[in-house]
């Protein structure tokens, strides 16, 4: 087979026909100019400095700790609503076994699976199909849910607020966060 140099760097094939039948001709790149190829790579420029949370942009850590502080602040917010809405079990760590047993003769149970709870030999107690909560009290996900996303909502507002105010503006709309009711 003869070897063309004609640059090209890929296989390209190129069919013709007419009246008088077809033409096929295939390109074969050089590829002894292959091995010699130097990677092209485009000039990359220095990222710009003063970007959000950059650790180059003054006042880094401030804007991190601030940061922290309102995610924290995010977490003790979602668990209490969690604990308003009723859908935190009851804290058994310092339970005994009697506490246990007194709390099943009180009813004061729900089941995790209430529709597997009454069929028949789906009986595997490992502590995990009994939830020791008050069903009085029943779970309200809807409302929960409702409150987390209004959290989250001013959550990512005062994330903004760190990252374009001056540290000491934002410290102000951290601790308010901090201190405010989602429910």
């Amino acid at each position: 087979m003869h070897k063309h140099n004609d640059g090209c760097i890929t296989t390209k094939t190129i069919t013709t026909s007419n009246e008088l039948g077809s033409l096929r001709t295939t390109f074969i790149p050089n590829l002894i100019n292959l091995v010699n190829l130097t990677p092209q790579f485009p000039e990359v420029t220095k990222q710009e400095k003063n970007m959000y949370f950059s650790k180059d942009t003054q006042d880094y850590q401030a804007r991190n700790r601030l940061y922290y502080r309102a995610q924290d602040a995010t977490q003790e917010h979602e668990n209490h609503l969690r604990d308003v809405y009723h859908l935190n079990d009851t804290d058994i760590t310092t339970w005994s076994q009697e506490d246990a047993i007194q709390a099943l003769k009180d009813g004061k149970f729900v089941f995790r699976r209430p529709e597997d709870a009454k069929k028949p030999g789906n009986f595997h107690y490992y502590g995990l199909d009994v939830r020791y909560r008050d069903p009085s009290k029943p779970a309200d996900e809807v409302g929960f849910n409702t409150a987390r996303n209004t959290l989250r909502e001013s959550f990512e507002m005062v994330v903004d607020h760190i990252a374009v105010a001056d540290p000491k503006d934002a410290l102000k709309k951290v601790d308010s966060f901090r201190e405010h009711k989602f429910h």
